[in-house]
């Protein structure tokens, strides 16, 4: 499946001043901005905004991963091995599929 975001892998900045609250950029290999997260005092903390940008920064790694293991799993299931197994009508199949369309479309 084609994805039109910009390819991975990105990486969490360190905290910069972003006006007067402290930030996180997250940027590509080719220094491209992806993203910022950054917080306020008093409704996020520094640890929920690190935690945030890491999310955020393994996000093409994650839906690589997600896009892997859920083909794998379709081909294992449709060697034969598995009998009359439907795995599209799996929750985990189907819940991995909504997250893939939510990432690329």
């Amino acid at each position: 499946m084609l994805s039109k975001h910009t390819p991975g892998p990105w990486y969490c900045g360190t905290f910069r001043p972003v006006g007067n609250r402290p930030g996180i950029d997250i940027d590509a290999a080719d220094s491209a901005n992806i993203a910022l997260c950054h917080y306020e005092k008093t409704e996020m903390t520094a640890t929920e905004t690190k935690a945030n940008a890491r999310l955020i920064a393994s996000a093409p790694e994650l839906l690589a991963a997600l896009q892997a293991i859920l083909n794998r799993y379709i081909d294992l299931a449709g060697s034969g091995d598995c009998g009359n197994w439907n795995p599209e009508t799996e929750p985990q199949v189907i819940q991995a599929r909504a997250a893939i369309a939510k990432a690329t479309t």
